[in-house]
């Protein structure tokens, strides 16, 4: 299994792909533009373990207390050359932070992906395992 952490100065970072053509990331505390560099190369890697395959792409953004505009149009950026390869992208939100679910919304029409926010724990965890087993199967 493919997989990476990066402490941050008020959060930490963690990636990993559970299968081919699953990647997964879980942020906690308030995330800067140094946390986007090890999640888009994480990205990349989950792109290249299944490259005949679309990717998808699970953030457990629930722990998230708060970032940077620089580091929306940076995440914006340095994955619009991946959305080729990616089928869709779930993220859980904190229910409070509703401006993080407003730049997802805004995203998808930058990003012309499948991208939907949800504050709804277990339909996450649920669509996850679903998709990763699914995955596992079909290497």
């Amino acid at each position: 299994m493919l997989e990476g952490r990066l402490g941050l100065a008020k959060g930490q970072v963690r990636w990993w792909s559970p299968a081919p053509a699953v990647f997964c990331s879980e942020v906690k505390g308030h995330i800067g533009v140094e946390g986007i560099p090890p999640l888009i190369d994480g990205f990349h890697l989950a792109v290249a373990q299944a490259p005949a395959r679309k990717v998808g792409v699970f953030h457990d953004w629930s722990g998230v207390t708060g970032y940077d505009s620089a580091t929306r149009v940076l995440y914006t950026a340095e994955a619009m050359p991946l959305m080729p390869s990616v089928d869709f992208i779930d993220a859980l939100v904190p229910p409070q932070l509703r401006l993080l679910a407003m730049a997802i919304e805004v995203a998808k029409i930058v990003l012309r992906t499948n991208f939907s926010a949800t504050t709804d724990r277990a339909s996450f965890e649920r669509h996850r395992a679903e998709v990763a087993a699914a995955a596992a199967r079909f290497p």
